[in-house]
Formats: C-alpha cells, structure tokens, sequence
C-alpha cells in the first residue's frame, strides 16, 4: 500500500538558534511563517529560514487570521504575530480560526469560540462540527448530533433551520442541497423517496421535498436534476434554476454523464448521447456538452472519454487512442501525443486545471513529460521516458514515487526545469507556499527553496515517547500457520511477524496471558520513538482463536482519566471490505511480541493494554477482553476521545478511520 503526500510537520526533528519577531507582523505576513522543531519543541521560521517563535511548544498549527493553535503541554491556546499567547492553554483541542471563529474542545464536544475566547452560543451539543467552505464564497458549519442527524448553522454559530438532514451538501449559489431525514417510506419502512431540497444561505427552503430525486451542486445559478416520479417510471432529467424552475429537459437520446452527481463546470455539463437514436447508455453512446438551455455545443461519435471543461478547455480520448485537449467547439488543440493527464486524477477524468499555467502530461510512445500551456503548446518538455511510480501534477511540480519498493518521492518542476530523483520519503500535496517546499528526507523536516537548496533543515532526529493530542489508530498484526479445522489466515495485508515456541521458558499460568514491559526502549516503535515490549502467550491447552482485519488483532492501549476510570487511548479501524476480516490463531505453547508506543503528555496516570479474542465454542461476536499488566505513564487529554483519522491511501484501502 503506497503512502499518500503527507503535510510538512508530522516528525520529531531539530533545528538551530532563534532570531526575533516583528510585534508589527501582519496577518498575511504570518501566513508565510512555517512550523519547525527544536529537540521536540517547535516553532516558526519565516520564508527566508529565519527562526522568529523561538521553539517551545509541544505542538503547534499553522496561523489562520492571525493567529495560530499552540501547546506547550496537553492544552491549546492561541499564539499570535508577537509570539504571545493572546488566549490560554486550556482546550484540549484547537483548530484555526475560520471567518472569526475557531473550533475547539475541552472535552469531546466540540464548541465555537470568538477572537476574545468567548464561547459562542450553540443550538445543541453535537458529536462533531465542521466548517464547510463554500465553493464560490462564505461557507456554513454542519453539527453532528448523536444520533447521526445533522443541522445546518451558519458562519456564526446560529441555527438557520430546526430540520434534521441526513445529508448537507456545499453552499453555492448561495444555494444549499440538502436531503432530509423525512424520507418517504411505504408500510414495510423501505424509502420510495429521499426528501432532497434546497435551501438558502438563511435557511430558507425555496425547493420543496419530493420533487426531485436529485440535485447536483449549483454552479453559476443552475443544477442537473432528476424528477421524481412514483414507482419504476423513468426519472426525466433536466436543468433547473435556484428556484427550481426547470430550465429544459434532456431527450430520451441523453443522459448526463455521472446521473445524480452531474454538476455544471465552466458552463457546461457533460451528457451521454446515444449513437442509435434510443435511449442513451453507457454502451451505445458517445460523450458531449450541453450548456444551460440543453445545446450540444459539439458531436464527435468517436469519443470514449471526455472530461470537465475548464477555462474553455476539456480532455478528450478516442477509443484506444491517446488524449489530446480541446476547446469547447470539439476542437483538437493539443499537437503533441498524449499517453494520459497528470492532474488532480490519475485516471483522466478531472478537467485540466492548468495550475500555475500549464498541465503536465505523460506522454505516448515513452518520449517523457510536457507541460502544455492552454493552447496545447509544450512549455517545457522532459524526456526521462519513466520517472517512476503515480506521478502527479501539484502547481509547479509533479510528484513521484520511485519504481522500486523504498516508497521515496521525487518531483520535476517544470517551471523552472528542476529534477530532484526519489529521495525524500514526504513532500506537501500543496506544493510551494510562499517560495518553500516542505519535505521530509531521511526522517529529517525541511524546507527546499525553488533551486532545490534547503532553506532550513532539521538535525536528526532523536528518539522519544509519542506526545498525541490525538487517539492513535491502533494497528498490530501477526501471523500464524492456518489450521485446518478454521478458515485459515485470510486477509489482504499480510504479516511475517509469526507466533514463536515459548519452549524451555516456564508457564506462570494457563491463561492467555498478555505482558506489557514496564520500561520502554529507544527507537523500538517505527524507529523514531520509544516503545514497549508487548508479549501475548498462550499457556492454555488449546488453539485461541483471535478475529482479525487484515492481520491486525482487536489490541489498544489504555489508560486511566482524572475520575480513574480506565478508557482507550487509540482504536482499532474498521475496514468495509468483507475480505479484511479472518481469523488468525495461537496454539498452546506460542507466543508472539509487538511493540506498543511509549506516550508521554500532562496527566500521569497507569497504562494497559486490551486484546479481545474468542472463547471457546463461541461466534466471532462473543468476544472475550484479556488485559495486561499495568505500568506508569502519561498522556494528554484529547487522547481520550478525539480519534486520529484517516484518508483512504487509494481504492484498494478499504479503511475511513
């Protein structure tokens, strides 16, 4: 599984001494300011490699509005331009400020907080609450209640509607699609219709329920739409406006290209027509545009493949042939062979988005890559036939992974013609930033000037205990010789790390037993931290048998809060994919070691670790909890409940959390 670009500051690294701060610094001025780290502390620099915070944090984030989240323990609170804290150290978690507003939390609920740190009245106490930007301006917060229906708030924190959604689409238009948990059920409960509205950016519904089956997000006053129509009739589609006029509707020969996900870009949204005059297909079709009033703004029967437009212009494929760009009259603009786009998707279906004036391609025939400006013409050509592994366009640069297994990045700049090979094991997805490039290389955070020279780079790294504000993922796999009476190991994600014969060692019990070293090592937990030594031991006389997700055991660590009650400090994913869960097994006599992470934070308190396995006799959901010793430790507060996340690393991850 390949890694994704991660961001710049994910690593414990070092740096040299400080300089001073300007008390004048502006807020754009401090978005050009970069976090660094000082033996565990971090700081910022600006885009010159000069220190102005000096290092003294346990973590911080990058400013927002002038301000920025920091900690120096277990709690944030907000630094501003003149390196002061200008609102304490007491949430457990904080997030930049958005339109005055920052989100925060001092225990698991999430609350909005002003400039001054006065809390914002909100109308209930959501399990989460995000900020969703609009895509043209303004934007809304979506609260999550505990039962998983959401509200929708506006940029201040007050309630524009007492209706629950099961879904809240992006403000555009100043028009919000929303789908209610009103849905239309029959007798037996089944939905025969989902209530998709929409809204206003005060809430108001100027669309009503039941109408539609669908609407697409509004781009430039109008949406694609599907009619709602009661049992297994045809749904006509059709384009509507912001009052939910309808506009035209498509032919029975059209269809738009993504159904109910078919959105206007540039002007146009793309369609399917059908080559016979019937109805349209996916089979019997070709791809085209149509602009609001439902003109086909060109026909080209032997396309395949055609992409959003942008800027005027689209990708386009004929059947088994190379891409080559065009403008919104069908026309080739492009002279040179395409193998395929290197943009926001690997798979040619996003439009040219021209970041900083060009698209890179690969092109045919191995003849290398090209950055083509909008007009089809090669700026600047590289005629390495393989860079290596899912390269893609980022602005100026496109990124790469080496062809062998190292994982290591490298990127080209076509701008300037600059080519580093793989060598850095992350480079930011966002590219430069006021004239930086964080990267990290050789466990080492750095900033590359547009030469490619480090403008500052951290010293090696040393060792040390996780210090989270976070609950860590908790991943630990194993392995074992499948056993002929149950399935076997199954599972993807295979590991070598295989039970051993505790032969010769003594049986203290005729348990499973799990043993937690009480001291940690340096460098035993991916090699940048310290960790514990974990034993599970099977001195029973028989086979026990653990459920598992692609070779990882149900294992957390634990830890006791301030009321002594013992709560998990990380979790185990859940994978939607059937194929991740199996059962792996240990017989009697068989060991297996992991190493769990050694933590540090504020709040001293006992750790343990917890394995559920099965009894027994009994199902894969009868599941009994074994726990280890307990040994001292710390950890800071949001390690309790704020989970860490995840973003799928491509289609073949079937994790969300």
């Amino acid at each position: 599984m390949r890694c994704t670009f991660v961001a710049p500051f994910l690593l414990a690294l070092a740096c040299g001494a400080c300089t001073q701060f300007s008390p004048s610094t502006t807020p754009a001025a401090l978005d050009a300011w970069f976090p660094i780290v000082v033996q565990g502390r971090w700081g910022f620099i600006d885009s010159t490699g000069a220190v102005v915070v000096a290092p003294r944090f346990a973590q911080v984030q990058e400013f927002a509005e002038g301000l920025a989240p920091v900690r120096e323990a277990g709690h944030y609170g907000y630094l501003d331009g003149t390196g002061q804290l200008v609102l304490p150290q007491r949430y457990g978690y904080a997030s930049p400020f958005r339109n005055g507003l920052a989100l925060v939390q001092q225990d698991s609920t999430p609350r909005l907080i002003d400039r001054t740190g006065h809390l914002v009245p909100l109308p209930a106490a959501y399990r989460q609450l995000e900020w969703q930007p609009g895509l043209d301006k303004g934007g809304v917060w979506v609260g999550t209640l505990p039962g998983y229906n959401r509200q929708l708030l506006a940029a201040n924190g007050k309630l524009l509607s007492y209706k629950l959604f099961e879904r809240i689409g992006p403000l555009s238009s100043n028009r919000i699609v929303v789908v209610d948990t009103a849905a239309l059920r029959d007798q037996e409960g089944s939905i025969l219709a989902e209530a998709v509205g929409v809204l206003d950016s005060q809430g108001h519904q100027l669309i009503p329920y039941y109408r539609f089956s669908s609407i697409s997000t509004f781009r430039d006053g109008v949406a694609t739409a599907s009619l709602y129509q009661p049992g297994d009739a045809p749904e006509p589609q059709c384009i509507i406006d912001t009052t939910g006029r309808i506009l035209t509707r498509l032919p029975r020969n059209q269809e738009f290209a993504d159904y109910s996900e078919a959105a206007f870009a540039d002007g146009v949204v793309r369609v399917h027509i059908s080559k016979d005059g019937g109805a349209a297909n996916l089979d019997n079709s070709y791809p085209a545009v149509i602009d609001q009033r439902g003109r086909v703004l060109f026909h080209n029967r032997h396309l395949q493949r055609l992409t959003d437009f942008y800027h005027g212009r689209a990708w386009a494929q004929e059947k088994d042939d190379d891409w080559f760009l065009i403008d919104k009259k069908g026309r080739r603009l492009s002279k040179v062979a395409v193998q395929r786009p290197l943009g926001p998707s690997q798979h040619g279906d996003a439009a040219p988005a021209f970041a900083g004036g060009a698209e890179v391609v690969e092109l045919a025939s191995n003849e290398g890559y090209a950055a083509l400006d909008s007009l089809g013409r090669v700026v600047r050509q590289l005629a390495t036939p393989i860079l290596g592994n899912d390269p893609q366009q980022v602005g100026d640069l496109l990124l790469f992974y080496a062809a062998d297994s190292t994982q290591r990045m490298g990127f080209w700049n076509w701008r300037t013609g600059l080519l580093l090979q793989s060598r850095f094991s992350a480079i930011s997805y966002a590219g430069y930033r006021h004239g930086l490039l964080p990267v990290v290389e050789d466990n080492r955070l750095g900033y590359l000037s547009p030469q490619g020279r480090y403008v500052w780079r951290a010293a090696a790294p040393a060792s040390a205990p996780l210090n989270l504000d976070f609950m860590r993922r908790g991943v630990y796999m194993v392995a074992s010789a499948p056993l002929q009476r149950y399935a076997g190991v199954g599972g993807w994600g295979q590991s070598n790390n295989f039970s051993k014969s505790s032969k010769g060692q003594p049986a203290t019990t005729r348990t499973l037993r799990v043993q937690v070293a009480s001291k940690s090592m340096p460098g035993t937990f991916g090699k940048l931290h310290h960790g514990h030594q974990l034993t599970i031991a099977n001195t029973t006389a028989d086979t026990v048998v653990f459920e598992a997700q692609n070779s990882s055991l149900t294992l957390t660590m634990q830890a006791r809060d301030a009321q002594g009650i013992w709560r998990d400090i990380e979790y185990t994913p859940s994978s939607w994919c059937g194929n991740s869960y199996h059962q792996v097994f240990l017989a009697p006599g068989q060991y297996w070691e992991l190493t769990v992470p050694a933590y540090s934070g504020e709040f001293a308190t006992q750790l343990r670790a917890r394995l559920l396995h099965r009894r027994a006799g009994a199902t894969s959901s009868q599941q009994v909890a074994v726990y280890s010793n307990t040994f001292p430790g710390s950890v800071n507060p949001a390690q309790f409940w704020r989970p860490q996340g995840y973003s799928p690393q491509g289609i073949m991850d079937p994790y969300l959390n």
